[in-house]
């Protein structure tokens, strides 16, 4: 069972992983077409998503003080 994630870079990389795996289905190639198509859609807007985010997540870690890519537990560093 796949669980969902709020993680899109994750989402992405499952529609991707969908998206091989029609082509590959026991199905007429329209089925497998139209389902891969399907898939691919969804992980191409999500990294869209990821891309137009990313930005304000740096900016967001400035803020803070803390180093874009740097780990910093929940309480620690970056609050005054």
């Amino acid at each position: 069972m796949i669980f969902p994630t709020r993680n899109p870079s994750a989402r992405a990389a499952y529609h991707r992983a969908c998206a091989r795996a029609a082509l590959f289905a026991d199905s007429s190639t329209s089925v497998r077409l139209k389902r891969y198509n399907h898939h691919i859609t969804k992980a191409r807007r999500l990294e869209v998503e990821l891309r137009a985010e990313a930005p304000r997540r740096v900016l967001a870690a400035w803020a803070n003080g803390v180093e874009p890519g740097t780990y910093q537990p929940a309480g620690q560093g970056g609050e005054a």
